[in-house]
């Protein structure tokens, strides 16, 4: 299943960003930045509330809000993109991952479209049906990419390209008793981390952390094809849609439920609605 799921990414049609010019490289040298924080208490709702109510993960709430921004931004609800995670998965028993330390890091392609949705909810409820499709986390996609004994297979996965936008929501982090000892957290997020030289693989690196409850949100980026008023438009509407998006879950009365809850029951959504209905009757 997992060697079949990621075969048909490489039959996906490649739906990307929309620069305003090119005038050179994607390369270190031309590097900017922007980045936006939101309200602590708004932070707190999206974290803790809104999963809860809406059956939903973090980042599922973080992705689907991305792409609402994008449609604003430019007119487009779907996205080719690369999703980073940390790669610390329990893919077997026999493995203790607490003997280790720091990030294996995982890094897949994803296409996430919900086009033609218009309420927050059930575009929630469309990404949540995509992101539940991907086998172990992603991090089998590595995995076949470069150590499968399927030779078209591996060649298929490495002749995909870099997606425009990589995401990665990096968790969260405490400053407040990490200002003394061996180690101490790295104020200046924009430091100079690779030779100016190195070419970028991705338009747009969306960095998204909670830091001492309060959520960032950072785009890293090529002037040579961006305006920096362009990102920060995007930026604006990004911010604005998860706002929003606790104002519309606080409205919502009951706990909601998509078929990508109960995949194992192989039900659609409007199966899964049919017999929420007859329960509630009964």
């Amino acid at each position: 299943e997992e060697i079949v799921f990621w075969q048909e990414m490489t039959t996906q049609r490649f739906h990307g960003l929309i620069t305003d010019f090119e005038r050179g490289p994607n390369d270190e040298a031309s590097l900017l930045f922007v980045q936006q924080q939101l309200d602590k208490e708004v932070t707190q709702q999206l974290l803790k509330e809104i999963p809860a109510r809406l059956n939903a993960r973090f980042t599922d709430v973080l992705l689907t809000t991305l792409l609402r921004a994008l449609g604003r931004w430019n007119g487009q609800h779907k996205l080719w993109l690369e999703l980073e995670g940390h790669g610390r998965e329990n893919l077997f028993d026999d493995v203790d991952l607490s003997r280790t330390v720091g990030w294996f890091t995982t890094l897949y392609p994803l296409h996430l479209d919900i086009s033609g949705i218009v309420e927050p909810l059930p575009a929630l409820q469309k990404v949540k049906e995509q992101i539940r499709r991907i086998p172990a986390n992603g991090i089998s996609f590595g995995l076949l990419k470069y150590f499968s004994k399927d030779a078209e297979l591996k060649e298929k996965l490495t002749a995909l390209p870099h997606a425009d936008v990589v995401f990665n929501y990096l968790g969260q982090f405490e400053t407040n008793h990490s200002t003394s000892g061996a180690f101490r957290p790295i104020t200046d997020s924009n430091m100079v981390e690779r030779s100016p030289k190195a070419l970028r693989p991705n338009l747009w690196d969306i960095s998204i952390s909670i830091v001492d409850g309060v959520l960032s949100l950072r785009i890293a980026f090529s002037g040579n094809f961006f305006k920096e008023e362009s990102v920060r438009r995007f930026l604006d509407y990004y911010s604005d849609e998860l706002t929003s998006f606790v104002e519309y879950a606080a409205a919502v009365e009951e706990e909601v439920y998509s078929a990508a809850d109960f995949n194992e029951a192989g039900l659609e959504d409007t199966e899964l609605d049919d017999l929420l209905s007859e329960l509630d009757e009964e």
